[in-house]
């Protein structure tokens, strides 16, 4: 400890009658402090001298009048009016070429310019097509790097006032309009024109509710009767369908009309021919009939088969008299009237043919009779020959007369129903055909007009809708007025326009104000950037001292010092730099509270973070030079200059590129200024001295350096010294 404050007390010594060295160490302490008091005194108030700041403004707007209203707008004057009383900047009204030749020249920081159009499309909004309204700003950026963001916020207040003036307008001139409103209102007249207004409503109500029935209702019946054409159109076509098949079925009839007559005729002729062979036959019959029976006299099993052989063809006969009679019952029932005389004569034919089959079936079953009796009766031959010749002259006496009636009338009157069925045939083909060609045409009116009537349908009930829809908004109108009427809203309407309407267009035009809240308010830009500077100018107070005073002992000063350790010569010269850079920080310190009387809430604090941090730079500096010599001076620039960079002193570190970010915490400014602003602005918690407490930590590395790291090193400093020495020039 004796060393230590030996080796101070003789640096004091030899300094004591040196002029010259108490001018250099006044110098060293005096010159921090007027790095930091001007720079602290030139970015005082920098924003409150923005008026100075050309700015070239260029109205070219040709102005608005309103066609629906009468109104005349010209935003762009109302905009250099107001600039005119505005000394935020210089503004300069000029014109376009003028302007832009004053911005590339710097005459102008920038230029504002209103265009030609710019109040037609302010109003654009009014109309379908909305336009929106451009201001150009021309800013030079090559004249200064803050002067544009300035400007910018002079450019942005400007269209924050036009905005403002535009809205202003509108309502005033929307305002006036309600005035008007609300004078006439309050006339006497008033209440009857809304009592008569209400009626005439109703009025229209009533007539709107009916015809909306009426609508709907014939709209209903237009769609009944378009489904019931649509039905009748389905109808029509299937029913020609149906004609023209049995048309074709008709006229192919018809065409066999020619032969169908001719061979009914021949059928007709054949019936004669029929009955006198049937009745040959049955003659045929009588004689066979005798031959069998006296066969069987001698052979009983011939006249047996013989009896049997007649009851068959006895069958067949009445087969073909049976089928006949079908046919002529078939023909009969197709007759469309039964009353005419062909169909008596058809009756009174199947009559005689149902009376002939009858006898036939009555012989035939003797026949089967005798055959069956004949073995045990062959005493009654003749009792069985009178018997069955009974049963073939009755049968043949009923064909006798069939043939005569037939002869008499039964075939003129199948011609007469021939000649009948061939006009009925072609009166059907006329017809039919007619009835064809009119069911297409009634089949294809039917359509057009169902779809005629569906598209009257769709268009009625639109419009019963529209006309529903309109007697709801009238309801409503209705009630609206009623309200207003029973509410007295004129009343609060008349309460609110007697305020002055321009006075109510400026508050509607901007209604809200922001209130802007300072905590931790400082009063000027100076005082905020004052830890900035003050912290600098401590760091340029260090560095410049070991750069001017020797760091390291001298050979003739230790030879004077019996067994010197290394840490007694390092504090013992550390003491005078320490006091030094003590002068510093209390002048700087003091000219901020005194001279420039920066915002200190807390000035002894302040003092004490001035102090603490010069002597924390001073044993920063002081270690890296006595360490590393003339490297050690560069990298305290380096510090310097890292810092200034980094540090936050101008803009948040939050702002900056991310390798700044990363080193922030471990520069030694950035908890210097912290400390300092706990004092300009006030404190928060435990905050100052957590920042004091953080730069203090940086002494610990330094004295490692200073008091370890230097051994090693020496011999490797002292070469290099020697090196530059050498040259001369170093």
């Amino acid at each position: 400890m004796r060393n230590i404050l030996r080796i101070f007390v003789g640096d004091l010594m030899k300094v004591k009658y040196n002029v010259i060295a108490w001018i250099m160490i006044m110098g060293l302490t005096v010159v921090p402090s007027l790095y930091a008091w001007f720079n602290i005194a030139a970015s005082w108030d920098p924003y409150s001298n923005t008026g100075n700041l050309k700015v070239a403004v260029v109205n070219a707007d040709r102005g608005y009048s309103g066609d629906l209203v009468p109104l005349h707008m010209n935003i762009g004057e109302t905009v250099t009016a107001e600039l005119r009383k505005n000394d935020r900047m210089d503004w300069v009204f000029v014109d376009k070429k003028t302007a832009l030749d004053g911005v590339r020249s710097g005459t102008y920081y920038a230029a504002i310019v209103i265009p030609k159009r710019f109040s037609d499309d302010m109003m654009s909004f009014f109309t379908p097509h909305v336009k929106h309204s451009s201001i150009l700003y021309y800013v030079n950026q090559k004249e200064n790097a803050i002067a544009p963001k300035v400007t910018d916020s002079g450019a942005s207040a400007v269209q924050r006032e036009i905005s403002r003036n535009f809205l202003s307008t509108i309502l005033q001139v929307e305002l006036d309009v309600m005035d008007g409103l609300e004078r006439t209102v309050s006339r006497s007249s008033t209440k009857s024109m809304m009592q008569q207004l209400r009626k005439n409503l109703q009025k229209t109500e009533v007539g709107l509710d009916a015809a909306a029935g009426s609508v709907e209702a014939v709209g209903s019946l237009t769609g009944s009767l378009s489904d019931l054409l649509d039905v009748t159109a389905g109808f029509l076509k299937d029913s020609g369908k149906q004609v023209q098949k049995s048309w074709k079925a008709v006229r192919k009839a018809g065409s066999r009309g020619a032969g169908l007559a001719s061979s009914l005729d021949t059928a007709v002729s054949g019936i004669g021919d029929m009955l006198t062979q049937m009745d040959q036959s049955y003659a045929a019959v009588d004689e066979e009939i005798g031959r069998a029976l006296e066969e069987a006299d001698t052979d009983l099993a011939a006249g047996e088969n013989d009896l049997q052989a007649m009851s068959r063809d006895v069958g067949q006969i009445t087969a073909r008299y049976e089928a006949f009679l079908s046919d002529l019952k078939a023909v009969d029932r197709a007759l469309p009237d039964r009353a005419t005389a062909s169909h008596r004569v058809i009756a009174r034919m199947e009559g005689r043919i149902e009376a002939s089959i009858a006898e036939q079936n009555a012989l035939r079953q003797d026949l089967q009779d005798a055959a069956s009796a004949s073995a045990e009766a062959r005493r009654s031959t003749a009792a069985w020959r009178t018997r069955l010749r009974g049963d073939v002259d009755s049968v043949r006496s009923t064909i006798g007369s069939m043939k005569t009636e037939y002869e008499k009338s039964w075939r003129r009157e199948m011609k007469t129903l021939l000649r009948s069925m061939d006009r009925a045939l072609n009166a059907a083909d006329s017809t039919l055909g007619a009835f064809g060609k009119l069911a297409g045409t009634a089949a294809g009116l039917s359509s057009g007009t169902a779809g005629d009537l569906r598209s009257l349908h769709r268009l009625l009930a639109s419009a019963g809708k529209e006309l529903r829809s309109a007697d709801a908004e009238l309801k409503n109108l209705i009630r609206e007025v009623r309200s207003v009427s029973a509410s007295g809203s004129w009343k609060a309407l008349s309460r609110i326009m007697d305020n002055d309407p321009r006075t109510i267009a400026d508050f509607l035009s901007a209604p809200v104000d922001l209130q802007r809240i300072s905590v931790y308010p400082v009063k000027n830009y100076g005082s905020a950037m004052a830890p900035f500077y003050t912290t600098l100018a401590l760091w340029v107070g260090a560095v410049i001292l070991v750069a001017i005073m020797k760091a390291d002992m001298t050979e003739d000063r230790r030879i004077q010092f019996a067994r010197l350790r290394p840490y007694q010569a390092y504090f013992g010269r550390l003491i005078l730099f320490a006091i030094i850079a003590f002068l510093q920080a209390t002048l700087v310190a003091l000219g901020d509270l005194l001279f420039l009387e920066i915002q200190c809430i807390h000035p002894l604090l302040f003092l004490t973070a001035c102090w603490i941090t010069s002597l924390v730079y001073v044993i920063i500096t002081y270690s890296l030079v006595l360490s590393f010599g003339d490297v050690g001076k560069a990298v305290c620039v380096i510090l310097m200059v890292l810092q200034v960079a980094g540090s936050g002193g101008t803009f948040p570190v939050e702002m900056m590129p991310k390798a700044f970010r990363m080193t922030y915490p471990f520069l030694p400014f950035v908890h210097s200024m912290n400390a300092m602003r706990e004092c300009v602005a006030g404190r928060y918690a435990n905050d100052y001295w957590i920042y004091l407490g953080k730069l203090g930590l940086f002494v610990i590395p330094m004295l490692v350096i200073g008091l370890i790291l230097r051994k090693p090193i020496i011999r490797l400093n002292r070469w290099m010294e020697h090196k530059l020495e050498s040259t001369k020039v170093m």
